[in-house]
């Protein structure tokens, strides 16, 4: 790994790998999450997948511990891409959302031989979506720093005990009607 990019397939020009650098410098300093891309002229007869995965591991993308890599694989010779993501990426860069990026904008850019726009937008969507979830993750964190854990916790225990009355109070036909994803065929416990 030399770099955030690594073009060596020479598909990107100069000023979009210093963009797409900073983006990804940036991303990292605000999330830990390490991305990178690659360009390569050919894959050799290697499948994208394994060579993808081969390169994501020498490569040590992510954090130990929280293996929270990207990377992005172009090889324009063999027309193929992959982004290949660390499991504790995984919940919030699904396969279907890696596969969306490269579907809605890297491709349709790539057949317009706009090579810089594809892997740019493609880098700024995935950033966008790991971006949600951190802040979702902090919005969910704030009512426990700023009430401190024990009122928080208090707080969570007054709300599940009430939606939780129905059940109690009006048996499990009631509550099956009343709460989504409660079975009247099972017992509810008190």
């Amino acid at each position: 790994l030399t770099g955030r990019v690594v073009d060596t397939a020479e598909l990107l020009s100069p000023d979009a790998r210093e963009r797409i650098s900073g983006l990804l410098e940036a991303h990292e300093r605000g999330t830990t999450n390490q991305v990178a891309v690659l360009t390569v002229p050919g894959l050799e007869g290697e499948s994208i997948e394994d060579f993808a995965s081969e390169v994501f591991e020498s490569w040590q993308l992510g954090q130990t511990g929280k293996d929270n890599g990207v990377l992005l694989v172009v090889s324009p010779a063999d027309r193929r891409l992959r982004i290949e993501v660390g499991y504790g990426l995984e919940p919030t860069l699904t396969d279907a959302a890696a596969g969306r990026i490269i579907r809605d904008i890297i491709t349709p850019r790539f057949r317009e031989a706009s090579y810089d726009a594809g892997v740019e937008e493609g880098a700024q969507r995935g950033d966008r979506l790991l971006q949600a979830e951190l802040a979702a993750d902090r919005r969910a964190v704030a009512p426990v720093q700023r009430l401190g854990h024990r009122q928080a916790t208090e707080q969570i225990r007054r709300h599940w005990h009430h939606a939780a009355l129905p059940a109690l109070d009006l048996g499990q036909a009631h509550a099956a009607q009343h709460l989504p994803g409660v079975d009247a065929h099972v017992e509810l416990l008190a």
